[in-house]
């Protein structure tokens, strides 16, 4: 059983002032061309344009706030991450405790292709897939974008572009919490 009032506490100590706010944590590793697998990876490149794009969204939302747990690799530094992503409160860079205490802690996860996603519905975490591309998608899930009328709660939520970031982004801080029979 969750003990909500630790809840609190471990969100504020992880994400300070901005613990009161919609949290979005992203996950992913992004695989350098020798490990390179198309559509199911980002590649490196890749993940950078992504964060980026989803930065830009929630810039517009000051309820949001994106919490992007990193793992460092020979390709990419937390030093060289910083320098190519845009200068906003709006996000911070996590490299240190565990996965579970951020998940535990966030209210949903967001990510291309990771294991962060199983363990994320494992643990009872909704999740947003982005893919701007649009061709590949880890898990199918209800489609936020302009387009759909009827937005149902699910687990598992798709964006496959960038100008459906922030009406997705907006979607689901107004319906969170989300009805846990969903998930």
């Amino acid at each position: 059983k969750i003990n909500l009032k630790n809840k609190k506490n471990d969100k504020k100590n992880l994400f300070k002032d901005n613990s009161k706010k919609f949290i979005l944590l992203h996950a992913g590793t992004p695989k350098n061309l020798e490990n390179f697998r198309p559509l199911n990876y980002e590649t490196i490149d890749e993940y950078i344009s992504n964060l980026v794009q989803i930065i830009n969204a929630i810039s517009t939302n000051k309820n949001i706030f994106l919490a992007i747990r990193f793992r460092e690799t020979k390709d990419l530094t937390l030093s060289s991450l910083k320098a190519l992503l845009p200068v906003s409160n709006s996000y911070k860079i996590y490299s240190k405790g565990t996965f579970l205490d951020y998940l535990y802690c966030s209210d949903l996860l967001i990510s291309y292709s990771s294991v962060t996603i199983e363990e994320a519905l494992i643990n009872k975490k909704p999740v947003l897939l982005f893919n701007p591309r649009g061709d590949y998608f880890h898990l199918k899930g209800t489609l936020l974008e302009k387009e759909n009328k009827n937005i149902k709660t699910n687990a598992v939520y798709n964006i496959r572009n960038k100008k459906d970031l922030t009406l997705g982004f907006n979607w689901l801080q107004k319906n969170y919490p989300f009805h846990q029979n969903s998930l």
